[in-house]
């Protein structure tokens, strides 16, 4: 018999970890090279939403609060660890800050545009859950939304391009362990 959250707002951890296996696997391949996009397969039911009601309330650039730091964490882990955190940060305005980052759109969506001294310029429109790499050496643009802005979600990366992102295996190891601590917490709750 299947349980339900009781708050079916609330992320499950295992859609949690799949989101992130979604990311850190396309990271696995462009980390440190090119700009990429990913359609995240599993989008944990309430995240974005959750992050967006926090994200609106932001001016600027800030910080994002406790309701990123699963996220963060759970990226940072798949990413191999390190010393260096995922730094998650809330932006309901253009300029993104520099740096090598995922770029998530919480609400509607955004045009983008990615520059690169090696590469033409990307123009790109995001939906609420893409997810837009952009490596160290790449610059963002993100164009101001009409009638207002996105709110986004943005994820700096620890280390830059010099930083080696963990095989496409240990990213699964890691993220299978998150899912099964999950499914064993569900089991008891039950």
């Amino acid at each position: 018999m299947r349980s339900e959250p009781a708050d079916p707002d609330a992320c499950a951890p295992s859609a949690l970890a799949a989101f992130v296996t979604d990311i850190a696997l396309s990271l696995a391949v462009h980390r440190g090279r090119s700009a990429a996009l990913v359609w995240p397969e599993h989008e944990p039911t309430g995240l974005l939403d959750a992050l967006a009601s926090a994200a609106r309330k932001a001016t600027g650039t800030v910080p994002a609060g406790p309701e990123a730091d699963e996220l963060a964490g759970l990226l940072h882990t798949a990413l191999g660890g390190g010393s260096d955190p995922v730094r998650a940060h809330y932006a309901t305005s253009p300029p993104v800050p520099p740096g090598e980052l995922l770029l998530v759109p919480l609400a509607r969506g955004c045009d983008c545009r990615v520059t690169s001294a090696v590469r033409p310029p990307l123009r790109l429109r995001l939906r609420k859950g893409d997810v837009l790499y952009v490596p160290e050496s790449s610059a963002l643009d993100v164009v101001p939304g009409r009638p207002a802005p996105c709110p986004l979600l943005v994820l700096a990366l620890p280390g830059g391009a010099h930083q080696s992102c963990a095989s496409p295996s240990a990213i699964v190891a890691a993220t299978s362990a998150v899912r099964a601590a999950s499914s064993a917490a569900n089991l008891s709750a039950s």
